[in-house]
């Protein structure tokens, strides 16, 4: 099946400012549909699984007026995000309250990175809400209870956010912007304001750069490294052409790169829009939390049941094959479980999957499905996922839990683990058992592998014979 990122429609109708994208998303592996009119436009949203809406701002009002008031049913009840592109030479938007419901905007003029660091995020968006409605339509079919689906919130009152080195203009433009409706905890000072971080949960953090600040860089991207920010809102308020390398404030893992120069209600706007899709994601994501109970899920593990895996594969694959979507299925065999049991007792055994299972679903995103298959194999099912990028997510797990050490009860000593871990990617005519198998297969094939090797012995204390 061809791997494609996600399917866009881009709205493009002025012919003299055309956006000029194309080969650009085309080069990025998404699938782009292009129209010229919003019949055209219409048309093509009411026949195709679209992922994400691009809309050229230079299009004449009436036209951008026209396709928002027709795409409102798409965006309240398949909640598709749009992204505004077109501004003035400063960024600046001609943004109205119309524009409330569009997901996200982009000036005129703006850089690859932060092109594409705002479609992953909102194709992020959809492929955990089409999954979410699948989930619990599959849920529903078991007998199980299934809790009200969540909507994108209309406000974010009472949200924090927090601004580092704002002073000045810089001050008085966060405050003006965010002050009526969220918190804003100005920090002058980077470590101030890492105290800050630390202590709190900013639902987004401004930091104001002048150019080449090398500090203030270094301070971004630890922020965006760290795993606790990973979907927080990181804004930068920077002129790029300040710094050395213009590339520089783009590589730091910021969602957004505003000039100085911004106005007020942009600014607001722009904020505004990551907020919501943060807030929204971890709706989600408690949601997905809440899933699972007795009849659809193991009470050892708190994971899936083999049955509902595979019901509920079944329904992602028909999706899958009706709009031509990635799915891939990985595979996980815990290696010398039965030594374990044999030496330790199956009450440690249980000990063991419990926290295995824990951290395996920890470590997967909110729309993946984690199931435990057999007494000591899981599988993983990822969405809308790649087949290089199922391989990345699967050898993390692999990193992850090979460098932890468990603590069990009765056992004196630390216990490490080792996983075995194959993966496959969805074919046409593929059913749920033909997929996993596929997998399964992959992972016993590296299974082999790996008993050729000098064997690692990592569950068991080692004796004088192994050294």
């Amino acid at each position: 099946m061809e791997e494609f990122t996600a399917r866009v429609l881009v709205f493009d109708s002025d012919p003299d400012q055309r956006l000029r994208i194309i080969g650009r998303l085309g080069d990025r592996g998404y699938s782009n549909l292009i129209a010229r009119s919003v019949d055209e436009a219409l048309d093509i949203a009411r026949n195709n699984q679209l992922d994400i809406i691009i809309v050229n701002a230079s299009a004449p009002k009436k036209e951008q007026e026209a396709l928002s008031a027709a795409l409102k049913d798409l965006w309240e009840t398949r909640h598709l995000p749009i992204i505004l592109i077109g501004g003035d030479e400063d960024g600046n938007q001609p943004l109205d309250e119309r524009d409330a419901a569009l997901a996200d905007f982009l000036p005129k003029e703006f850089h690859d990175l932060k092109l594409f660091s705002h479609l992953s995020s909102l194709v992020r968006l959809k492929t955990m809400q089409s999954e979410l409605e699948r989930r619990l339509a599959t849920t529903v079919e078991f007998g199980g209870v299934a809790p009200k689906l969540v909507q994108p919130p209309r406000s974010i009152r009472g949200a924090e956010v927090l601004a580092v080195a704002c002073t000045g203009d810089e001050r008085k433009l966060a405050d003006a912007a965010l002050g009526r409706t969220t918190k804003v905890n100005h920090r002058c000072g980077y470590g101030a304001a890492l105290k800050q971080i630390v202590s709190g949960d900013p639902d987004a953090i401004i930091v104001a750069l002048d150019g080449n600040d090398e500090e203030g860089l270094q301070f971004f991207s630890e922020t965006r490294s760290n795993s606790r920010f990973f979907n927080t809102p990181l804004v930068l308020i920077t002129d790029a052409r300040d710094h050395t390398d213009p590339v520089a404030p783009y590589m730091t893992g910021a969602n957004d790169v505003i000039p100085p120069s911004v106005n007020v209600k942009d600014l607001r706007t722009r904020v505004t829009a990551l907020i919501k899709q943060r807030l929204y994601r971890e709706s989600m994501r408690e949601l997905y939390l809440q899933l699972g109970d007795d009849i659809t899920a193991y009470r050892l593990t708190g994971l899936y049941t083999h049955g509902f895996l595979y019901a509920h594969l079944a329904r992602q694959l028909e999706d899958a094959n009706r709009w031509n979507k990635n799915i891939a299925v990985g595979y996980i065999d815990v290696e010398e479980m039965v030594e374990f049991n044999e030496v330790y007792g199956p009450v440690a055994g249980d000990f063991l999957l419990r926290e295995l299972g824990a951290l395996i679903g920890g470590l997967v995103r909110g729309e993946d499905l984690v199931a435990r298959v057999s007494g000591e194999e899981f599988c993983v099912v990822k969405p809308d996922t790649t087949h290089d990028i199922a391989e990345f997510a699967l050898e993390r797990i692999v990193g992850v839990i090979g460098n932890t050490e468990f603590r069990l009860p009765k056992i004196d000593h630390g216990v490490k683990v080792n996983l075995t871990v194959g993966h496959a990617s969805l074919q046409p005519g593929d059913n749920p058992e033909d997929l996993i198998a596929r997998a399964r297969e992959v992972c016993k094939l590296n299974r082999r592998t790996t008993l050729r090797q000098p064997k690692r012995r990592a569950m068991l204390p080692t004796t004088s014979d192994d050294a």
